[in-house]
């Protein structure tokens, strides 16, 4: 999957995006699912659901909440997402200004 960058952010935030975008996060999940024996799973956050990269970033509700603020602070009408490819593809058909959408990108990013 292809990802931005931006000189805008730091390279390792750019690295960041790009690890989120192959879902390489090191969360509680993706170990488990290397066969390595995790005790507990479960989002350190909500303890509702497995801790993926799309829960923590997307799902977790601490996550929707900080959402929700970056679309006020932007002030970019925006959809939920559920995941990484979702973001990117709204991203590339937004129609705000791009100083807007790069500053969204960096809050993301950061």
């Amino acid at each position: 999957m292809a990802t931005k960058w931006l000189k805008c952010i730091l390279r390792k935030d750019n690295v960041f995006l790009w690890w989120v975008a192959l879902n390489r996060l090191s969360t509680q999940l993706n170990p488990s699912r290397r066969g390595l024996d995790i005790t507990d799973i479960g989002c350190t956050v909500c303890l509702l659901v497995s801790e993926s990269s799309q829960h923590v970033l997307f799902g977790c509700d601490l996550t929707m909440e900080l959402w929700c603020k970056c679309r006020i602070w932007v002030n970019i009408q925006m959809p939920t997402f559920t995941n990484w490819s979702e973001s990117i593809d709204w991203y590339d058909e937004c129609s705000a200004n791009e100083s807007s959408k790069n500053k969204l990108y960096s809050i993301v990013a950061v």
